[in-house]
């Protein structure tokens, strides 16, 4: 029996899939700022709107650096495990890493951030 020509797959979707490289270079950035930054913030954005996320992003623009991609390659870049880990202590973090969420490295104090 022949094949239907109405059987075709068509995405509607204009997103291009994220490839290896720009994964890897997400993973070097989060790298690079631990050594940078001294302090690191995992925070969520479970029923935040955006207008005031990007209030925030503003506000810790000169003295800060706010991650917020894919959990696992964010994950993969602290190590998920202790033998994995790039610094002591990171791979706890990274099982924080659920839900939406992202990363704050600055070098402010914690009373200034939680405000």
């Amino acid at each position: 029996m022949p094949k239907s020509k109405r059987d075709k797959i068509v995405s509607l979707t204009k997103v291009k899939k994220k490839t290896k490289e720009t994964k890897g270079k997400l993973i070097e950035e989060v790298r690079e700022c631990l050594s940078k930054y001294n302090n690191l913030f995992v925070f969520s954005t479970a029923n935040l709107r955006s207008n005031i996320l990007i209030k925030i992003r503003q506000h810790f623009k000169q003295n800060s650096r706010i991650f917020y991609g894919r959990n696992g390659v964010m994950a993969v870049a602290l190590g998920k495990t202790p033998e994995q880990e790039v610094e002591n202590g990171l791979y706890n973090v990274s099982q924080m890493l659920k839900g939406p969420c992202g990363l704050m490295f600055t070098n402010e104090k914690k009373n200034n951030i939680c405000k």
